[in-house]
């Protein structure tokens, strides 16, 4: 059986000056929403990340929060910014998770080395986006130019989508992505994992 997940609240993005006062770090309620309009502008206030609420257990237990949380994690990337929070990951493996940022346990410690800046990005192109992955410490190229794999890697609503919602096509090109390890089946979900820059500071 689901349980809910907690309820959430929006964050507002801080001033300049409220951003330094706390350590440039944010408070982040879990499940709130992270669109790129929320993300964008609390990277051009100077602050630095996010620090989440309170200790998230993920796994099947919370499915959507579970798949919600880790996009989360991927698009702050994607503009700049950090994620502080503590956790654990029940039941999913990390393997493929390790280019962003990890969960602390109860005593401070991560569950992973914390990437020094993301290791599995994406850039696009005229008709293709270049993938590059340094999660295994050897930088690993791949030009993905097939139209129904540069949409599940580009699109939003394929960034993070129930698996039984996909239509075939879309599913057949996400599951072509998962054998490169672009993209994760996450407790009904399909992730996709790149990061993709997003020039918020600029």
């Amino acid at each position: 059986m689901t349980s809910s997940p907690p309820s959430t609240r929006n964050a507002t993005p801080p001033s300049p000056a409220t951003a330094a006062r706390k350590g440039l770090f944010m408070a982040w309620e879990p499940g709130a929403p992270h669109t790129r309009d929320r993300l964008v502008p609390v990277a051009r206030t100077g602050a630095r990340g996010f620090r989440v609420n309170g200790f998230l257990r993920l796994g099947p237990e919370h499915p959507d929060l579970t798949a919600d949380h880790l996009a989360f994690l991927r698009d702050a990337a994607g503009v700049g910014l950090r994620v502080a929070w503590r956790g654990r990951l029940e039941g999913i493996d990390h393997t493929p998770l390790r280019h962003l940022d990890p969960p602390r346990d109860e005593e401070g410690k991560p569950a992973w080395p914390v990437p020094p800046r993301p290791l599995l990005t994406l850039r696009r192109g005229p008709g293709f986006v270049l993938v590059e992955d340094n999660r295994d410490g050897t930088i690993r190229r791949t030009v993905v130019d097939r139209p129904g794999e540069v949409a599940a890697l580009v699109t939003p609503e394929l960034g993070r989508v129930r698996e039984d919602h996909l239509a075939p096509a879309a599913a057949r090109s996400v599951r072509a992505l998962a054998e490169q390890g672009f993209f994760a089946s996450v407790c009904g979900h399909w992730l996709a994992l790149p990061v993709r820059f997003r020039y918020a500071r600029s």
